[in-house]
């Protein structure tokens, strides 16, 4: 176990470039200096290839990347792209991630076990 605990951050981007670009930037501040594991989730509105995501992958891991193939989180009736995501901190251990085939919004759920 980690004595200093989880920390969790959870954020849902706007569409606006500029919004993105600040929201990219606010979480880089807030995870800078923890201390302990962290994850850091959220619908961003951006595929991962998208150049303002790059400072995060940078310094996170994506969750999704332990899956056996990519899988998509939107639209939930018929996902065609990747805007969720489940990051966490570089040396907190993923066990597994996925994204079901399940429609209860208009997002699908992305899930993933890690260990500290």
């Amino acid at each position: 176990g980690v004595s200093g605990g989880l920390t969790v951050l959870v954020s849902h981007f706007g569409l606006a470039q500029a919004e993105q670009r600040n929201a990219v930037a606010k979480v880089l501040e807030l995870t800078r200096d923890l201390k302990g594991p962290y994850v850091f989730m959220g619908d961003l509105n951006m595929l991962p290839e998208d150049e303002k995501l790059k400072p995060i992958y940078a310094c996170m891991k994506d969750t999704a990347s332990v899956m056996p193939e990519p899988k998509f989180s939107f639209s939930s009736d018929n996902p065609e792209k990747k805007i969720d995501y489940i990051f966490v901190n570089p040396e907190t251990q993923v066990v597994s991630a996925d994204i079901p085939a399940i429609v209860a919004s208009d997002h699908r759920p992305h899930l993933a076990e890690i260990r500290l």
